[in-house]
């Protein structure tokens, strides 16, 4: 059966490649995923490009084959963010409350603790760790975004970036888990 797609790396960029070319490659998925992702975002004047998009980003074009590249440490990972920013912000009265990051106060400190210890807990004890996760649930916890439809945006754009980097992965042929990661260690990135 022909395969289809250019291949610009070998099977095993990890090992094979130069530092520069494994960066020339992130820059190249993030920028594409990015740029998808941010037009969408224009277009529909909703907080589908955030922050932490940026070193989801990296870790899936730079370290393809760890576990916190894998869809599915990816998707779940942030979604526990996300979720966790929102239990945290609900359960001390912050929801909707204006956002001042100039002067954050005790209740909004508690709102980020809470969220972030939420977060590792949750991602560790479900085995889904995805580090860029702890931004996410910050910017909800911090009131940046605080509205049910700009959580929903961020959602969808995880979801988004994940389907971008199963495309350019498989295009450009780096060995990309299709959901979990392959089981080597715990802690790789």
């Amino acid at each position: 059966m022909p395969q289809f797609g250019v291949t610009l790396v070998p099977a095993d960029p990890q090992s094979s490649w130069t530092r520069l070319n494994r960066g020339l490659y992130a820059a190249l998925g993030g920028g594409i995923t990015l740029l998808v992702v941010g037009l969408v975002a224009h277009v529909a004047h909703q907080p589908f490009l955030f922050p932490s998009l940026g070193p989801t980003a990296f870790v899936i074009y730079f370290a393809s084959t760890s576990r916190q590249a894998a869809p599915r440490n990816v998707v779940c990972g942030q979604m526990i963010g996300l979720g966790s920013g929102v239990v945290s912000v609900v359960l001390l009265g912050l929801w909707g409350v204006p956002v001042d990051l100039t002067s954050i106060g005790f209740h909004r400190l508690a709102a980020a603790l809470l969220a972030l210890s939420l977060t590792f807990i949750l991602m560790s004890w479900l085995g889904v760790e995805h580090a860029p996760a702890g931004a996410t649930t910050l910017i909800v916890a911090l009131g940046v975004v605080n509205t049910p439809w700009g959580i929903l945006a961020m959602a969808v754009a995880v979801l988004c970036t994940v389907g971008i980097a199963i495309v350019l992965n498989r295009m450009f042929r780096m060995p990309y888990p299709r959901w979990a990661p392959r089981e080597t260690t715990v802690s790789s990135l």
